[in-house]
């Protein structure tokens, strides 16, 4: 009885939460071929592994401190959501979710791409997702960082 109605109520709880994804997600995972442009600089390309729906949180209240080169950035890092993995065939099917190849993994690049917002760019620094009952995917994002 209980896993019936855990099974229920999961699915109360995702449709909850989808219902807060207001912006529009792209996330793509960068790679390189070994090939350098002209400034000696990694030529980078992006594969899509993921468009639609999603949702931006706070996770930390302070930046966090990156080296970078003779300097010290502060990068804000976020929890950012998409549909449950179970559902994207059901969220693709319906053109809710325009496109899906995940899972997402550590190092994938995501930029909030909603229309009227500022465009949020960041990369995704560890997966908040290995639960049983998952009401959506979570990630942290170190925003600033490419």
């Amino acid at each position: 009885m209980l896993g019936h109605d855990t099974a229920w109520a999961l699915i109360e709880l995702q449709e909850q939460d989808e219902s807060r994804m207001v912006d529009r997600f792209v996330i793509d995972r960068p790679s390189t071929t070994g090939d350098v442009d002209d400034f000696g600089n990694p030529i980078v390309t992006y594969t899509k592994v993921y468009e639609g729906p999603g949702r931006i949180s706070p996770y930390f209240p302070h930046g966090v401190p990156r080296e970078a080169g003779a300097s010290t950035v502060i990068l804000q890092n976020r929890r950012w959501r998409i549909p449950a993995e179970d559902r994207m065939a059901q969220h693709l099917a319906s053109g809710w979710v325009t496109y899906w190849n995940g899972p997402v993994q550590t190092d994938d690049r995501v930029r909030r791409v909603t229309d009227g917002k500022r465009e949020i760019v960041g990369r995704v620094d560890s997966i908040d997702d290995d639960t049983t009952e998952q009401t959506a995917q979570r990630f942290i994002v170190e925003v600033g960082a490419r």
